[in-house]
């Protein structure tokens, strides 16, 4: 899925979710993705 490829690569690079860009015409599965990452991220802490 293009969209997790291209998220997961940006969050490698960036070492954040801060910044990271939605995929065109995946917008939904982006945002649900970037927002599952950042909960998980937060309850790691």
């Amino acid at each position: 899925d293009p969209a997790f490829e291209s998220i997961e690569e940006q969050l490698l690079e960036k070492q954040s979710v801060e910044g990271i860009d939605t995929v065109s015409g995946a917008t939904g599965t982006s945002e649900g993705l970037i927002e599952a990452i950042t909960n998980a991220l937060a309850n790691a802490k």
